[in-house]
């Protein structure tokens, strides 16, 4: 079985890095002071709707 790759966690305000690989922004709220071309996302996956904690 392969094992898969690590995920590392980088704040979106971080330049991007060639070591960086897939970024991808998972949050309700983009960042203020932030542009789309700045963040160099490979996929944005705001939520919609965020559901409740049990």
């Amino acid at each position: 079985m392969a094992i898969p790759p690590p995920v590392r966690i980088k704040r979106v305000y971080a330049p991007p890095a060639e070591s960086d690989g897939s970024r991808i922004f998972v949050d309700r709220l983009w960042p203020r002071g932030l542009g789309r071309d700045t963040a160099a996302l490979t996929v944005d996956r705001r939520a919609k709707r965020t559901p409740l904690a049990g």
